[in-house]
């Protein structure tokens, strides 16, 4: 019995402390409205927070590909953007913001209510020969990757910079964020991201655990009252 104990409260204890690293649902911006431009700006909305982004852009996603007379539309193919942490990839109706880079810019990302670890989705970035990238302010992970539907492979990063070959995945940042700075430095014909933030679901496994570590405690408490009066 005294095995079982032990592994009981082994278990409730890994379950109690499991942190927020496996996939979760992730919430997408759903862009809007835009204007192009040097700078440009977009707009749209990320459950109850409104998200506004300022800095070159070409369009939104739906509205390039159709500019250019092109079918491919970002997010897909949706297994390039599921990996790590992010358990969902953008939906197509949602869109993106449309970038072409080569500018020294700053764009930002701002959010009208403070963002947990955002994640932001990358498509298409560089092209065949011509690197692109993200240089961000902020440290960041690359959670999922892969090609899109020209070919390519997943993003890269070396400290704070994204690059891509037609390069496409997702990126986490670390903390509470009200804006996301980054540059687009290279000129390539077009790429495009958009940002969402990870759902809350942890919780469920601490309060599994918390529940699992007071029964093995009531139980162990019972059995050695028991074994006190000879039961």
């Amino acid at each position: 019995m005294k095995k079982f104990y032990l592994a009981l409260f082994a278990l409730a204890a890994a379950l109690a402390i499991t942190p927020a690293a496996f996939a979760g649902s992730i919430t997408w911006t759903d862009w809007t409205s835009d204007t192009a431009g040097s700078p440009g700006s977009a707009s749209g909305t990320l459950g109850g927070i409104t998200v506004t982004y300022s800095g070159q852009t070409s369009n939104l996603g739906m509205a390039q590909a159709a500019s250019m007379g092109q079918s491919n539309l970002p997010w897909l193919p949706p297994s390039s953007f599921i990996g790590g942490t992010v358990g969902n990839a953008p939906p197509v109706s949602f869109d993106s913001v449309a970038l072409e880079g080569g500018t020294d810019l700053s764009e930002t990302i701002t959010f009208s209510s403070p963002m947990t670890d955002p994640v932001i989705a990358i498509w298409s970035l560089g092209q065949t020969g011509i690197e692109a990238s993200f240089v961000f302010t902020n440290p960041f992970t690359i959670e999922a990757g892969g090609p899109d539907q020209y070919g390519g492979s997943t993003i890269t990063a070396s400290g704070e910079t994204v690059y891509g070959y037609e390069g496409s995945g997702v990126i986490q940042l670390d903390g509470n964020f009200t804006t996301i700075d980054f540059t687009t430095p290279q000129y390539e014909d077009w790429y495009a991201f958009t940002v969402g933030e990870p759902t809350p679901e942890p919780s469920s496994l601490l309060l599994l655990g918390t529940g699992l570590l007071g029964l093995a405690f009531i139980v162990f408490r019972r059995s050695k009252a028991c074994l006190k009066l000879g039961l």
